[in-house]
């Protein structure tokens, strides 16, 4: 494992942590007159040269 390139489990512990981060987040801003929407990643761009 390099400092480029975690291995799994360090993705694993990183991704628990966002998604308990964004579970606390959402208490912090219940009940505000604005929403807060959930970004979904964006897989199988097609990139196309000019």
């Amino acid at each position: 494992m390099t400092a480029e390139t975690p291995d799994k489990s360090d993705k694993a512990a990183l991704r628990q942590w966002r998604r308990a981060f964004g579970i606390a987040l959402t208490g912090v801003f219940a009940g505000v007159p604005w929403q807060i929407e959930r970004v979904q990643p964006v897989f199988n761009i097609e990139v196309r040269s000019a």
